[in-house]
């Protein structure tokens, strides 16, 4: 099995929707976002997956997010946009154009701060990180 990841950042403000309904005040990050692909074989170039091809999906993944308030952005419309709510939408943006290429998306880890991070994967049955053969 091969692994391989890229990273890329964004600037973005938000706001998360307390339990109590209210919100914590108006903050921005240096968003830092991770994606790791698996594959049990190597393409013809000797690579799991181009690096150039997968640091493109993610960077298109992201760029609508850059500089914005993610509370103002459709996918956020009915969700709070918490590091694990992007971690979801950059995981479902960029898994079937990795699955297309061969290989699974693994994870996405999205740090809000160099102390915190966030993951988004999907699992199997036996609640495993799922691997799609």
């Amino acid at each position: 099995m091969f692994e391989v990841k890229v990273a890329a950042g964004f600037c973005a403000s938000h706001r998360v929707r307390e339990d109590d309904g209210s919100y914590e005040p108006l903050h921005g990050h240096n968003w830092r976002v991770v994606a790791a692909a698996r594959a049990r074989r190597l393409n013809g170039m000797e690579m799991a997956l181009d690096f150039r091809a997968f640091e493109a999906m993610l960077k298109a993944a992201i760029d609508d997010l850059d500089h914005l308030h993610l509370n103002d952005l459709a996918p956020f419309a009915s969700k709070s946009p918490t590091a694990e709510r992007v971690a979801e939408l950059v995981f479902e943006r960029i898994a079937p154009k990795v699955r297309a290429l061969g290989c699974d998306l693994a994870r996405v880890d999205v740090w809000e701060a160099e102390t915190s991070v966030a993951s988004f994967f999907q699992e199997n049955e036996q609640g495993a990180q799922k691997w799609i053969p």
